[in-house]
């Protein structure tokens, strides 16, 4: 089993380490703490809060390659549905009319 410090598993997750001190205290992300200030994350608890994340998963929908064309057009739907559900989400957020 591989260990990371707080600062390598913000760096895999994008985030802060302040981010990562919350993700431990609100239970997403399972830590072993070694002595009072040494703390380690399992590496495949990283992985699987990677996994369950929705920015990853729109990543992977962006990247997606595909050899025929009906699986290429799905993606391209899922992506564009995605995308649709981004712009509404952010016009709600701000207050104006989605395009």
């Amino acid at each position: 089993m591989e260990l990371l410090t707080q600062k390598q598993a913000a760096d895999l997750l994008c985030v802060s380490i302040r981010t990562v001190e919350r993700y431990r205290h609100s239970g997403l992300l399972k830590s072993i703490q070694i002595n009072k200030r040494t703390i380690r994350i399992p590496k495949l608890a990283v992985e699987k809060l990677l996994g369950e994340s929705t920015w990853r998963k729109s990543q992977d929908l962006k990247n997606l390659k595909t050899t025929n064309t009906t699986s290429s057009t799905e993606a391209k739907t899922a992506v564009n549905e995605y995308q649709r559900g981004r712009r509404i989400y952010q016009s709600q957020l701000h207050g104006f009319k989605a395009g």
